[in-house]
């Protein structure tokens, strides 16, 4: 467990010094609710344990979800505050049985700016028990009405080094920050019993970290972290500026600024994509990194990848740079569909508006398969770069080292363009190979507000499986077996086939899915999850570092393993706006998950609690036993399965759906069946 000093002269283990205040937790219903004031010393720092909740995505594979830090409470109007940019470690700090990874998000309401961090243990061998430890790592003002700096994430490290971006967007305090500015917070040597408000004074809080850089005339973007354990024992610093260099350095020491990172190009764009992992044509010892870039034959689009090796300084290893550039056509391997760029009106996108002041990092994910290729991928925007487009697809480029290969193939499309049928977009299937639905545009899931893009930036783990957030249309058919489609947005698993080159799309996640939280006792019920804000890709949604580079034990995948393996997944978050059912008659669920602080609140009802949560998604073990009283694929039995029963009073007891609710056999789905359902509440086994 890792030490933070309380007061200035004792060090003691989080759990001593904090009570434990676990993240999924509820108040007695309706506001103010229970999330952490980030102004209370008392509040500082906590230390709990929180379980993970097994699930099964579309194609049968089975995962664990739970709510593993929520944002600070900043406003008495609303439960928490809004999460913006989130990150988790590269790596695993393995000690011993021990596994240790770091994550951290921005987060902010009116002038308040905070930035709060986690490190987080477990067993590989009980991967569903976390303990967690929470800071409030840094924040703006000594209260919710005073602003000294607006932050961006930024980036975290096992080790509990978190590097973001300052600048004085808004800003009211006394003592606000000029220019650009990059800060260092190390976790591990927070002051518990103070605040950390950053301002042009520094840290407040000044034994915890230092301005990396400061009062930068040119406009920097959000930082991406060279991790303490492969850099000498000291975190070091990469990022982007506009002037088109590489910044680097030690976090504590010189930084260099360089352009060779990205030889036969005019520009980069967006922030620095990072991985520890190396392969042979891109040599070199500390990991690789990649940044979006403008070739010098394209015209001034923004239509490639720039990648390079990582100097042991941060800095770029000469005669390593490799420039990924769009074909003129990327055909998807799987279904065929060939988008065309040959007059470079396709470009990679997802860095306009405030992302390169708000992040998240990056635009571009970078990693390497079981046979040690590199893959590289982003976002493309189809027919001009407009901030909104939602015409959009995920490339992705193999590069072969042993055969000196560069291959493109597509995970994942829209409909290809704004007069195209969207039922042309890709597909997304079940475990039977069935067709479930399909990538949407996300004007068909608002109505036109926002009107794009429609995914978000892709997430690749340990094996090439490509992770999103998408706009979907799911094919849904109600109880009385009447079809109808779902349009939202949903967490999308790309299952990479590396003999085909090609991806086959699986649904992970729901907007409208419940899941029992095991330590509130409540079920819960995934309200939000966001892609696009009113012009642009959001901050909010999910980036490349929001999903760890290995394997669940913090090691490279087991070369045997097929694609599909859970065991890929070495754990990634998503922010979402999680409702609890934790109200009801009594005090007891209802049914309804009645947000008060929503436009969809029904007053009639008992005011349930919502929080913006990191929702994190990992491992769970070897696959656990059938619970066929758990309709809602929630983890438990309890009353959601029940409403599910009598929702399906009446129905076609010929339909495959029907029939599996006849619990007590008779030919019908009625009270006998609630009754099965409620002999066996409680968690699934």
């Amino acid at each position: 467990m890792k030490t933070f000093t309380y007061c200035t002269v004792l060090v003691l283990t989080f759990a001593a010094v904090m009570p434990a205040v676990a993240q999924d937790r509820v108040g007695p219903g309706g506001l103010p609710g229970v999330a952490l004031d980030p102004f209370a010393t008392a509040d500082q720092c906590d230390s709990f344990d929180v379980t993970l909740t097994p699930f099964q995505t579309s194609m049968g594979y089975t995962f664990g979800v739970t709510p593993l830090v929520q944002s600070s409470k900043s406003s008495v109007d609303f439960y928490n505050s809004l999460i913006s940019a989130q990150s988790i470690s590269r790596l695993h700090k393995i000690d011993g049985d021990n596994n240790q990874f770091g994550v951290v998000f921005a987060e902010f309401g009116g002038s308040f700016n905070g930035i709060v961090g986690a490190l987080v243990d477990f067993y590989p061998d009980n991967p569903t028990a976390l303990s967690v430890t929470r800071a409030v790592a840094a924040m703006n003002g000594q209260n919710a009405n005073q602003s000294n700096a607006s932050f961006g994430i930024g980036s975290v490290d096992a080790d509990g080094n978190i590097l973001f971006r300052a600048d004085d967007y808004q800003a009211n305090g006394p003592n606000p920050v000029a220019g650009s500015n990059i800060v260092h917070v190390d976790m591990e040597s927070r002051n518990c019993g103070a605040l950390n408000i950053v301002s042009s004074l520094g840290l407040s809080d000044a034994g915890a970290g230092q301005f990396v850089l400061s009062n930068q005339g040119s406009a920097h973007g959000v930082p991406n972290i060279g991790p303490e354990a492969l850099f000498g024992s000291i975190p070091h610093y990469m990022g982007a500026n506009f002037d088109g260099q590489l910044r680097y350095g030690p976090v504590s020491g010189s930084i260099g600024a360089t352009t060779n990172h990205r030889t036969g190009t005019s520009d980069h764009r967006g922030a620095v994509a990072y991985m520890t992992r190396n392969v042979p044509c891109v040599a070199g010892s500390n990991g690789i990194a990649g940044v979006l870039s403008k070739s010098l034959a394209g015209g001034g689009a923004t239509e490639s990848i720039s990648i390079w090796a990582v100097a042991p300084d941060g800095g770029a290893v000469n005669g390593t740079q490799t420039l990924l550039t769009l074909p003129a056509t990327v055909t998807d391997n799987g279904t065929g569909e060939v988008k065309d760029n040959a007059a470079n009106e396709n470009e990679f996108d997802h860095y306009h508006s405030q992302t390169a002041f708000r992040g998240g990092v990056s635009q571009v994910a970078l990693g390497v398969d079981q046979a040690g290729r590199l893959l590289a991928s982003a976002v493309v925007y189809e027919f001009g770069a407009s901030y909104d487009n939602p015409i959009n697809y995920i490339a992705i480029a193999r590069v072969d080292c042993d055969n000196s290969l560069t291959e493109w193939t597509i995970v994942a499309y829209t409909s290809g363009g704004p007069f195209a049928d969207p039922a042309l977009s890709k597909r997304i299937y079940d475990a039977d190979g069935e067709e479930i639905g399909r990538i949407a545009e996300m004007y068909e899931v608002t109505g036109g507000s926002p009107n794009g893009p429609s995914m978000s930036a892709p997430m690749i783990d340990s094996v090439g499986n490509v992770w999103f957030i998408s706009a979907v249309e799911l094919y849904k058919v109600d109880q009385q077996g009447v079809p109808f489609s779902d349009f939202d947005s949903a967490l999308i698993r790309g299952i990479y086939d590396p003999t085909t080159f090609s991806y086959e799309l699986e649904l992970v996640m729901e907007l409208g899915q419940v899941f029992l939280g095991q330590e509130s006792g409540f079920e819960y019920q995934i309200g939000f999850m966001g892609i696009a804000d009113s012009d642009s890709i959001s901050s909010g949604t999910a980036f490349s570092s929001n999903i760890s580079e290995l394997a669940y034990d913090g090691l490279p995948a087991g070369s045997d393993w097929d694609t599909a393996d859970p065991r890929a997944l070495g754990g990634l978050i998503v922010n979402v706006d999680i409702n609890y059912d934790n109200n009801g008659e009594g005090g007891l669920p209802d049914g309804f998950f009645n947000d008060p602080t929503s436009s969809n609140y029904d007053a009639s009802k008992p005011a349930d609690d919502s929080y913006q949560v990191a929702l994190y998604i990992g491992y769970v073990g070897e696959e656990t036993e059938p619970c066929p009283f758990d309709l809602d694929g929630n983890g438990a039995v309890g009353p959601g399965d029940v409403g599910v029963v009598k929702n399906s009073f009446g129905c076609d007891i010929n339909l495959p759906e029907c029939a599996a609710l006849d619990f007590d056999d008779n030919g019908a789905v009625g009270p006998g069946d609630v009754g099965a359902v409620k002999n066996e509440f409680g968690p699934c086994p």
